[in-house]
């Protein structure tokens, strides 16, 4: 899941967690294209 950006814990949220969901995905892509920016 990690390598689609997709938070572990997302399998055992709620959908009132949906908002907790979006931040961490957030910052999971964005870290994903840090990585590859600066791999260029």
């Amino acid at each position: 899941m990690v390598e689609n950006c997709i938070p572990m814990s997302s399998p055992t949220m709620t959908l009132d967690q949906y908002s907790v969901f979006l931040i961490e995905i957030r910052k999971l892509i964005a870290k994903r294209l840090k990585e590859f920016y600066f791999s260029l």
